[in-house]
């Protein structure tokens, strides 16, 4: 799995777009030079499947070789317009249509859509399409993962947020930081 970390909106967009399989011609030529080396280093790249609960809930819902629709296509790679509107509302990694209190998956009121015909097809298809179940998912934190408590404020950012350090069967160690 490539890291996707400190990533701009900017530079996202520019993602999806490499993930493409059909490019249209780039207006520069520092953009043809550009798709010319990723379409030689895409087909040597392979996505790995997530190995606890919290790399589940970071995969991206589209575009994602690992969640693919009933045709076998990554989501928004099949001419379908496959949730546009939860795209847009910032539904897009698997997280966010999961709901860690009650370990189901978010409704439209959840999310924040309405309840649309088009929407509730396209969230049914997202759920369905997702392979893991992030209930049943191995949650063992692995040494360098960042944890905090969960705040009753969700809107604030944790006092305290701790790095693991080292693991067993049954506990873990870690640095704590104060914010």
């Amino acid at each position: 799995m490539l890291p996707m970390h400190g990533l701009g909106p900017t530079t996202q967009n520019i993602n999806w777009m490499f993930a493409a399989t059909k490019l249209k011609r780039p207006p520069t030529s520092l953009w043809k030079s550009i798709f010319s080396v990723w379409m030689n280093v895409r087909p040597g790249l392979s996505k790995t499947e997530p190995t606890n609960a919290a790399e589940v809930l970071r995969q991206p819902v589209f575009g994602n070789p690992l969640i693919t629709n009933q045709d076998n296509k990554p989501l928004g790679f099949s001419g379908r317009s496959e949730g546009n509107a939860l795209v847009n509302a910032g539904h897009s990694k698997v997280g966010n249509f999961w709901d860690p209190e009650t370990n189901s998956w978010k409704n439209l009121s959840a999310l924040g859509m309405s309840s649309h015909a088009s929407n509730k097809l396209n969230r049914d298809l997202i759920v369905a399409s997702i392979p893991w179940n992030p209930a049943t998912s191995n949650s063992k934190p692995l040494i360098g993962d960042w944890v905090s408590k969960k705040e009753a404020d969700q809107t604030a950012p944790p006092e305290w947020v701790y790095q693991i350090t080292d693991t067993n069967l049954t506990t873990a160690s870690a640095k704590e930081f104060r914010k």
